[in-house]
């Protein structure tokens, strides 16, 4: 029964993807990108929000390796291990964007994969930065549960960042969130 009900979740955000895919990751950028034009006083905004997410991103990296390196050696071996596992996991498994080469929003709205290529404007699919910050939000709120809403708090801006500076669709961020939340329950599970 519990191997049906992760199918139904699996299948269900296959089609949520394919739907993005097909419609609405175009709606949406094109929409984006029309705000951006009218109202000029809002790429101001963006910028600081985005720079602001940023730094906080890199903060948050190096404060997790920094927790997962001193919990394993010195306070929860079984913590620093979920943290220095998710870190490499999910930083290896968000550089598969390269495999599947889709174009990033900035280039084109259109869905266009080309393939294999180490071309930065052909990595959207998926958000590395979103598949990387929901690992450890799912990492960091199973051990700190009272906090957990403030970690999928700030997974979210990130997410919602990386799509209005154009660097990913809708459905990149999905499929990055999908994944990292994911390989942070698989990590929890096995360890």
């Amino acid at each position: 029964m519990k191997f049906k009900a992760k199918y139904k979740d699996l299948l269900f955000f296959l089609f949520i993807l394919f739907l993005f895919f097909l419609y609405l990751d175009q709606k949406i950028v094109s929409f984006l990108k029309i705000l951006q034009i009218d109202y000029k006083d809002t790429i101001f905004y963006i910028k600081i929000f985005a720079n602001l997410t940023e730094k906080f991103y890199k903060i948050f990296i190096i404060s997790s390796i920094l927790i997962g390196i001193y919990n394993y050696i010195f306070e929860n071996k079984i913590l620093g291990k979920h943290l220095i596992l998710g870190i490499i996991i999910a930083g290896i498994l968000s550089q598969i964007k390269y495999l599947f080469g889709r174009a990033r929003p900035k280039i084109t709205i259109e869905t266009l994969f080309i393939g294999p290529n180490l071309e930065y404007e052909y990595a959207s699919f998926p958000s590395g930065h979103t598949l990387f910050i929901f690992t450890m939000a799912k990492i960091f709120s199973h051990q700190y549960t009272r906090y957990r809403y403030l970690f999928y708090f700030f997974a979210l801006l990130i997410a919602i960042q990386r799509l209005i500076v154009l660097s990913h669709f809708p459905s990149d961020i999905m499929g990055g969130a999908f994944i990292g939340y994911q390989i942070g329950k698989l990590i929890i599970k096995r360890i």
